[in-house]
């Protein structure tokens, strides 16, 4: 039999079979019952869910473009955070608060435990780059779905600047050949601690996707018609958009006051295969396609 809450949740009276029914009783009933009715608890309301998406997106510097622009990888930063890393001039710290910014995000063929730090690695070839985007909850909610897109260019098309086919090179990493699909690309959804919320140690990964074969997502897209007349220019380059998209259906409850955090980890910026391995990323990894991240949630409404 379904629960019903008890009568005496609205008042404390009872009347029933041998109980007296007077106008004291009456009078003390309805008053809680209207007292009830002006401020109803909000347990006794059914919940609403209003469907809420964050979208971000990222493209890259123009391919061609001077060197100083085009190499940039802003706002993508390196894995690890080390002394590697610490601008020339600049004094390294003692301590770094937060050594790996991620968690989760190893791939083959890269051990970010090989520089000359045995324990967290100073060697540039083994510092992967993340790109995280951060959206604060304020009332409980709930996480449905995660899209993540890596546009690319048509293949053939006049001009291809996104060209990423998401294939190991060579050398591949060990257990790999030349030509294999790549399983270099990780994401994952994780929650700041709520009383320390600056300490990547302490944050609660709620989904993470790592080391999948990236382009067995791939998607295409309809051929766009030519020419547009009202666009210059009247065809784009590129080509319709191409690419992989990898939607993951999740149900994760986040709770209210909640920093949620979304990172995308991608390969190093390989600069010698022989130290590493080689693949379609290239040596500017974070170029060779443009990124768009959708999180679907339900928001509580009151």
């Amino acid at each position: 039999m379904a629960y019903k809450k008890h009568p005496r949740h609205i008042t404390q009276e009872q009347f029933a079979d041998n109980t007296t029914v007077d106008g004291d009783r009456l009078d003390s009933a309805m008053e809680s019952f209207e007292r009830h009715v002006n401020a109803v608890p909000q347990g006794d309301v059914e919940t609403k869910w209003l469907p809420t998406r964050f979208v971000a997106g990222w493209i890259p510097s123009k391919d061609g473009a001077p060197n100083q622009n085009f190499a940039h990888h802003w706002p993508w930063l390196t894995t690890p955070n080390i002394s590697n890393w610490v601008m020339a001039g600049s004094t390294v710290p003692d301590q770094f608060s937060n050594p790996e910014r991620v968690k989760g995000y190893g791939i083959p063929g890269i051990n970010p435990a090989t520089g000359t730090s045995p324990t967290m690695g100073t060697a540039r070839n083994s510092s992967q780059y993340i790109w995280t985007t951060s959206f604060h909850v304020h009332r409980p909610t709930i996480i449905t779905n995660v899209d993540v897109m890596l546009h690319t260019d048509q293949i053939g098309s006049p001009t291809r600047q996104y060209a990423n086919g998401f294939l190991y090179g060579n050398p591949p990493p060990q257990g790999y050949a030349n030509g294999d699909a790549s399983e270099d690309f990780s994401f994952s959804l994780h929650v700041d601690a709520p009383t320390s919320t600056e300490n990547r140690q302490l944050n609660e990964v709620e989904l993470i996707r790592s080391q999948f074969v990236v382009n067995q997502s791939t998607a295409t897209y309809k051929a766009w018609g030519f020419p547009h007349v009202d666009m210059t220019p009247a065809a784009f380059p590129g080509g319709p958009p191409h690419g992989v998209w990898e939607p993951v259906a999740c149900n994760v409850p986040i709770h209210q006051n909640a920093r949620v955090r979304l990172s995308l980890v991608i390969p190093p910026a390989i600069t010698v295969a022989a130290s590493a391995y080689n693949s379609s990323w290239g040596n500017y990894p974070w170029s060779r396609q443009h990124f768009t991240t959708v999180v679907h949630m339900l928001e509580e409404v009151s």
